[in-house]
């Protein structure tokens, strides 16, 4: 656990006032009570409560267009990229950054996300984040096999094993960038999500997630 901040002195300081520094107000101070102590814990705030990562062109329309409304909806400060944003061949400094500023990150898994370099560039530094930052990550399913996901190859489609394979000829076999991505697909196939088969209902059990995290 890390260890807190230092303490804040608040000389006869009232509960109204104290409300101020609730973190709703960017340029105060946000402040926790502690065991009867306040500390300032601004440092810690982030930039998004959300980042999501998805292929655009198998859900931006549908599943991912609902969560987006229904988290927005909720006042959850949601970061979601534009087309624009997806150019060249490594990801933009934007991206990352917003992944290390965010408190979640919802991974979208969809036919054809792993055939993206920008997806699986997103996905390595989420998950690198996860182990170095204690980024939370949620994963959702949308119309693929978690065992697909995991273990690129096994499913019933094999669409990302497909889209690895192309990966391996393109930068090679035992690239550390290739390398990267497996691992990182493995590791976020391995964590519990959710399995789409109604967009309704799997929005609604993230939103009580996160609602409950909030």
């Amino acid at each position: 656990m890390k260890p807190l901040p230092p303490r804040v002195q608040l000389v006869e300081t009232s509960e109204d006032e104290l409300k101020q520094y609730d973190g709703t107000n960017p340029k105060k101070s946000l402040l926790m009570a502690n065991r009867g102590q306040i500390y300032d814990v601004s440092q810690s705030r982030k930039s998004y409560d959300v980042f999501l990562s998805f292929r655009g062109t198998d859900v931006r329309n549908n599943f991912l267009g609902h969560l987006y409304i229904a988290l927005d909806q909720r006042g959850i400060n949601t970061y979601i990229d534009s087309e624009e944003l997806r150019k060249g061949e490594q990801i933009s400094p934007a991206l990352m950054e917003a992944i290390k500023e965010s408190q979640i990150a919802i991974v979208v898994f969809s036919e054809n996300y792993a055939s993206s370099k920008w997806c699986l560039d997103e996905l390595a530094e989420i998950m690198e984040c996860k182990e170095q930052r204690n980024l939370v990550v949620f994963s959702v399913f949308y119309k693929v096999e978690p065992r697909e996901v995991r273990t690129p190859g096994k499913g019933d489609r094999q669409s990302y094993g497909k889209a690895m394979a192309e990966h391996e000829v393109n930068f090679g076999k035992d690239s550390e960038k290739v390398k990267r991505w497996k691992k990182a697909l493995s590791n976020v196939g391995s964590l519990s999500g959710w399995h789409v088969t109604e967009n309704e209902y799997v929005t609604t059990l993230l939103l009580l997630q996160l609602v409950y995290f909030f």
